[in-house]
């Protein structure tokens, strides 16, 4: 017997909360015909739907973009939720990028740094200036540095975040794909 293929297991439907109902009756205990498909799994601190079909785990967002885009995934793909919630999996919130793509797009990791200052900004030179930094569209870190001697801490951190911001939305003209979320 031939492989099934995704449209002949699912359809995509919003109002299941994984975005995804059986197509067919998979096993008598859960996967029914217009069932929801899926259960919530946990992978790291994120949450995302998962789908399991003969012993085989899927994640329902990449399951949701072949379904509704028609193309395949390769294993370096990734999907990435628009929102930054893994459960969400409304193809409007969905976007194929590459993992610093992706990475733009995630909450600021672990707790704020020990100064308390805003994500990609630091203290510099001793503690002489805050340098505030962005990854540019090549992966490459851009970086600049405002003197706490000359401006004063306050206003040197609000100069450094000025500067990142700007600097965020020129690279984003550029494609960068920052998101508001970006290390909030």
């Amino acid at each position: 017997m031939a492989e099934m293929s995704l449209h002949d297991l699912f359809v995509y439907d919003e109002t299941s909360p994984s975005c995804l109902k059986w197509k067919i009756t998979a096993n008598n205990a859960t996967a029914k015909s217009g069932a929801p498909a899926g259960k919530v799994k946990t992978y790291g601190t994120n949450q995302y739907w998962s789908v399991s079909y003969k012993n085989k785990q899927y994640k329902g967002h990449r399951i949701v973009w072949q379904l509704v885009r028609g193309d395949s995934l390769s294993p370096k793909d990734v999907i990435d939720h628009i929102d930054g919630n893994g459960l969400n999996n409304s193809i409007l919130n969905l976007r194929v990028v590459d993992k610093a793509l992706n990475n733009r797009n995630s909450r600021r990791r672990g707790s704020p740094n020990a100064t308390g200052l805003p994500a990609g900004l630091c203290i510099h030179s001793g503690g002489l200036s805050i340098r505030a930094r962005v990854n540019g569209i090549d992966g490459k870190r851009i970086s600049k540095s405002f003197s706490i001697r000359k401006n004063g801490l306050e206003n040197a951190i609000n100069q450094a975040v000025l500067w990142r911001d700007k600097s965020i939305k020129s690279l984003n003209k550029l494609g960068a794909g920052y998101t508001e979320r970006h290390g909030k």
